[in-house]
């Protein structure tokens, strides 16, 4: 269930990337290829783990000093080739992100960890949302997104101690091991810190495990949020990308209530943007807004046509004096109220 739910994420998301690109000016559109690069290689891993010979040759595309050697994803889209400077990884046993990027010109690469899901008591405890800072081969990582070790939460149960599946890892065995190796190979770089406000939640009912939001979402966002700062694009695209989700469940008739919700978050995104946004891409959240209002305000209107249409009360046959007698006897003694 949480792989296909993943899986269609990525795809919104490379779709509405693919999209969002015709409003970019060319010279970003160089930028922009790496970006859905980076998506689709997610999705790939969202689909089916990477096994260790697939993900050498995914990293071995950032040799320093050499010639990138051209690595070919065959997805559901079509076989793409091309150089990779930007890969992003959710390792899930670990409950963290990897981000391994190589600048423009530089000669080296840049590896960025970092926990996706915080623990559940950092989640319950917090009023309102979370404040979250973030960003501090092969044949480990591979075996870190299956391994379950020490670093699992245990709980007592019948005099035992038995891991806590229902809370979240600690993320120390990248954060700490991975990152310990990786300084003896070269030294700590000054990354592009960001803080989010995080809502997450958890969330029980009748179920084995609660309900928290999707960590690959985060995995994605800090990825593209950290590669498109400069360009000042990250706002704008995740505007667009709230639109391109409204129009498909208007599309696919979803509830009343969360069209509304979901066109309240983008209008809320939209003016707190303001002139930021690119003309062409306010006009296509403008023309959703509208689209979304119309069908809302159809849905009201046929409502109120069937409740004004519906049977009235009929009351010419009751005979009110028999039903509001009311005789009231009390425990002790013969007395007795009458109520008309």
């Amino acid at each position: 269930m949480e792989r296909n739910i993943n899986v269609a994420l990525c795809d919104n998301l490379i779709e509405a990337a693919q999209h969002f690109q015709q409003y970019l000016p060319s010279s970003q559109s160089p930028l922009w290829m790496r970006m859905i690069k980076m998506m689709q290689l997610v999705r790939c891993a969202a689909s089916s783990r990477f096994e260790e010979a697939g993900l050498q040759r995914v990293l071995s595309g950032m040799v320093i000093g050499g010639t990138f050697i051209y690595l070919a994803l065959y997805s559901a889209f079509d076989s793409i080739i091309f150089k990779l400077d930007l890969f992003a990884m959710h390792i899930r046993a670990q409950n963290a992100a990897l981000i391994v990027r190589k600048p423009d010109l530089a000669k080296f690469v840049q590896f960025e960890v970092f926990e996706v899901s915080p623990q559940n008591t950092d989640v319950m405890t917090t009023k309102g949302k979370l404040l979250c800072s973030l960003q501090e081969l092969s044949s480990f990582l591979v075996q870190m997104d299956v391994d379950i070790l020490d670093s699992t939460p245990t709980t007592t149960k019948a005099g035992s101690k038995v891991r806590e599946v229902r809370d979240t890892v600690h993320p120390r065995y990248i954060s700490g091991l991975l990152v310990g190796i990786l300084r003896g190979f070269g030294q700590p770089a000054e990354v592009d810190r960001i803080t989010k406000r995080i809502g997450d939640e958890v969330l029980w009912c009748d179920a084995l495990k609660p309900w928290r939001r999707s960590p690959l979402w985060l995995v994605l966002r800090v990825t593209l949020q950290t590669s498109l700062r400069v360009d000042d694009l990250y706002k704008p695209f995740m505007l667009f990308f709230h639109a391109i989700l409204l129009r498909k469940c208007v599309h696919h008739d979803f509830p009343s209530e969360l069209l509304h919700v979901m066109r309240a978050k983008m209008t809320r995104r939209l003016s707190k943007l303001g002139p930021a946004v690119p003309r062409q891409v306010y006009d296509f959240v403008h023309e959703n807004a509208l689209d979304t209002e119309a069908l809302l305000s159809e849905r009201w209107s046929t409502f109120q046509v069937i409740e004004s249409s519906a049977p009235r009360l009929q009351l010419k046959n009751h005979n009110f004096a028999p039903d509001t007698h009311l005789l009231i006897r009390l425990p002790h003694g013969d007395a007795r109220f009458c109520l008309t």
